[in-house]
């Protein structure tokens, strides 16, 4: 039973992957005058940007997940917002 429930998640994200591979190009086609492929650059860029400064500040906390850096460096207040359960934390 527990094998067979892997099963429920490769349709959506099946699907997710042929809507992606159908309209992404046809989208870029149209718009390629109007901005696409440098929309598509400047992505990439920021993406990369963005995902060395997160991994820039999680080394300065090693073992530690998003939950217990927020404990750490958060009021009370905004931990209980993004990790209601105290167990978690």
């Amino acid at each position: 039973m527990i094998g067979t429930v892997r099963y429920i998640y490769y349709f959506p994200i099946l699907w997710m992957l042929v809507n992606i591979m159908i309209f992404v190009p046809s989208i870029l086609f149209k718009e390629r005058y109007h901005g696409a492929m440098a929309s598509m650059g400047t992505a990439v860029v920021v993406g990369s940007v963005l995902e060395l400064g997160f991994l820039h500040v999680m080394r300065r906390f090693p073992g530690q997940g998003v939950p217990e850096i927020l404990a750490t460096v958060s009021p009370a207040g905004c931990v209980l917002r993004f990790c209601p359960s105290r167990q978690l934390c």
